[in-house]
């Protein structure tokens, strides 16, 4: 099984990379995970705010390296990396489901931060994340979201979920719940494809019924395609916030809550 690198997740996770000299709104994302326990997890999620040309995917087309990396390891580091490269003015961010323990979103999991945006540079945002336990299965956004119109309003409050019949094949790994999906304590040898990037088949990660992940906790339930596995929260915050900066990293506060 492949070496996840959940220490350069971990490291990254609650850090929003953001110009130090623009004047910015302030918004809220809320993400949760309502799976049931014993569902599926999904991966700290990334976040790109953009101008709108940025192109984290497309349907039908073959994934980008950037894209492989955390459609089969969770790392939103490439990606990250490839937006602030494409476009200075862009902010990344990478959410932890969790700010005091492992990273991954845990079903019932729920995470809320505010992120200084700029409307006029940064009005799109696009997101992606991998689903645990899963060979290279993904969910995420191809066209971007319209935060800010063009003349600087907040197009919300947004609130949108995510159903299975939206997650993605990677095209990047053969799927086998035997071999080498990450996040699973199946083990074994991944084998690399290269097929479009396309709506996944259900029943490959249906597989996983039953099987253990590499946290412990044993996958018993799954989906069926209006099962829902994200659900996106999206508010502007009226009053001004304090988000502490250093040098170019502005670090996100976030609140967190469990399901009981």
């Amino acid at each position: 099984m492949k070496l996840i690198r959940v220490c350069t997740l971990a490291a990254i996770a609650a850090i929003s990379f953001y110009p130090s000299n623009v004047i910015a709104d302030q918004i809220r994302i809320e993400i949760e995970n309502p799976a049931p326990v014993g569902g599926f997890f999904f991966t700290p999620v990334f976040l790109g705010f953009h101008d709108g040309t940025f192109d984290v995917f497309d349907s039908g087309g073959f994934a980008s390296a950037q894209l492989e990396a955390l459609a089969e390891e969770g790392d939103t580091g490439p990606i990250s990396a490839l937006l602030l490269a494409q476009q200075p003015t862009a902010q990344a961010a990478t959410v932890l489901g969790d700010s005091s323990g492992p990273p991954p979103f845990d079903p019932g999991e729920s995470i809320s931060q505010v992120f200084n945006i700029d409307g006029s540079t940064q009005r799109f945002l696009n997101f992606a994340s991998m689903v645990i336990p899963s060979n290279d299965a993904f969910f995420g956004n191809a066209d971007a979201l319209e935060l800010f119109d063009s003349n600087g309003n907040f197009n919300g409050p947004l609130s949108f979920d995510i159903t299975a019949s939206m997650i993605y094949d990677a095209g990047t790994e053969v799927n086998d719940i035997n071999g080498g999906a990450a996040f699973s304590a199946n083990g074994g040898t991944s084998t690399s494809e290269s097929n479009p990037i396309s709506l996944i088949d259900l029943a490959d990660l249906n597989e996983f019924i039953g099987t253990q992940t590499v946290s412990g906790a044993i996958i018993t339930s799954g989906f069926s395609p209006d099962t829902v596995v994200a659900r996106f929260s999206i508010t502007q915050v009226p009053e001004p916030g304090s988000i502490a900066v250093l040098g170019v990293v502005g670090l996100t506060a976030a609140t967190r809550r469990r399901r009981r």
